[in-house]
């Protein structure tokens, strides 16, 4: 990976972090209750940053370390690497607005669905039954945190339609 990309990844996430950790500081003005779910996240995104510059200082070393004579094979996994190159920037961008357009018409869950497909795909995922089951579990999840925490979703002009017409009969 090219240096740059390196030190503006590594900007970007303690940006993320440096946000998460005043959003964490906000929550204690609100009530236990309230403030549970924007807890939950801050420490969980502050806990992956903590991870995240974890292994960029350990592979900052280890590169500074002198290599060894071995050299280690590994077997092929169906992942293509992806690099800087390699990504199609403009359809990942168009994947990520499409969430956004396929939100309102389709719903959240649906959209949820194929924009984890999408984006595993374009990212070089080529097993498409573990691409299919993965989305199905994070869209599974994703409602599922909704309604313990019983969070209002778009349900989409499409649900809508359905739901008036058998609520019509």
């Amino acid at each position: 990976m090219k240096s740059y990309l390196w030190r503006f990844e590594t900007f970007a996430v303690v940006a993320i972090g440096f946000f998460s950790g005043l959003f964490l500081f906000q929550t204690y003005q609100y009530g236990r209750r309230a403030a549970l779910f924007p807890r939950i996240i801050s420490l969980t995104v502050l806990f992956l940053t903590a991870v995240f510059l974890y292994s960029r200082v350990h592979r900052i070393r280890k590169q500074k370390a002198p290599s060894s004579k071995e050299e280690t094979v590994r077997a092929a996994s169906g992942v293509k690497p992806a690099t800087a190159e390699g990504v199609n920037w403009l359809l990942t961008l168009a994947a990520a607005t499409g969430f956004l357009v396929f939100i309102y018409f389709i719903g959240f869950a649906a959209a949820t669905f194929f924009y984890v497909a999408a984006h595993l795909y374009l990212a070089g995922y080529h097993r498409h039954q573990v691409i299919w089951a993965f989305a199905a579990a994070m869209a599974i999840a994703m409602l599922g945190t909704a309604y313990l925490f019983a969070i209002p979703l778009p349900q989409g002009l499409v649900v809508d339609m359905i739901l008036e017409t058998a609520g019509g009969r």
